[in-house]
């Protein structure tokens, strides 16, 4: 047995463009599309873990719920202060970081993929780091969160 091949390694927007280029130079249907850049970059040997398998501005990679809990992590991480948020403000994050925790859980779901390529796990890093000393239900949620991201990567 020789050496694992070496995978291919493709972004959102490249994968969006290929989905984008079969509807709009090959003339497919946006389902076909999709499908097609799936199965042509399957088997050219792409990893295809993280990617947001959807048809390109339609909508449906924002309505993702691993992208739209990032989004609102995001926003939380960007506002926050030195000190603790309100309670109304952390009591969100830690519902955002068990829903992130639960998604990227689901076995087979490529949720964690997703979260990881898209900055998940330095965004939970973040958010511990503003945690600290202040909030330990917070902590302990972001820490869970955490662990499904790299449980979920092995």
């Amino acid at each position: 047995m020789g050496p694992p091949k070496p995978s291919l390694t493709i972004s959102q927007q490249a994968f969006d463009e290929m989905v984008k280029e079969n509807i709009d130079d090959l003339g497919m249907d946006p389902a076909e599309a999709l499908q097609d850049a799936i199965e042509t970059l399957t088997l050219q040997g792409a990893d295809l873990s993280g990617i947001v398998r959807s048809v390109p501005g339609d909508g449906t990679l924002k309505d993702n719920p691993v992208i739209q809990s990032l989004d609102r992590l995001k926003q939380f991480n960007c506002d926050w202060t030195d000190r603790i948020g309100d309670q109304i403000d952390v009591a969100e994050m830690i519902v955002l970081l068990d829903k992130l925790t639960d998604l990227c859980s689901i076995e087979g779901s490529g949720n964690a993929a997703i979260a990881t390529r898209n900055g998940g796990i330095e965004l939970v890093c973040s958010v511990c780091s503003k945690l600290l000393g202040g909030c330990d239900q917070g902590l302990v949620s972001a820490l869970k969160t955490m662990a499904s991201l790299l449980h979920g990567m092995s």
